[in-house]
């Protein structure tokens, strides 16, 4: 089941051996409010800060890890 509200993760908890950033830092879109050719960037529901995603890679990925997105 899914959860609706927001829970504190460590990036210890996560990334125990830490992470790399693979991709560029990109502006999450807003699909709801976006239109052909004018894109609008996803803002935080509690914060009111925009959103940004980066793809990384799980420094423990040698021992079984994988690349993960968070955004």
């Amino acid at each position: 089941m899914a959860r609706s509200n927001r829970f504190v993760v460590a990036m210890g908890d996560v990334f125990p051996l830490g992470a790399f950033v693979v991709s560029e830092v990109e502006a999450v879109r807003d699909f709801e409010k976006s239109a052909p050719g004018r894109p609008v960037q996803q803002v935080d529901r509690e914060s009111g800060l925009p959103v940004w995603s980066v793809s990384v890679l799980d420094a423990i990925r040698k021992h079984g890890g994988a690349r993960r997105r968070w955004w």
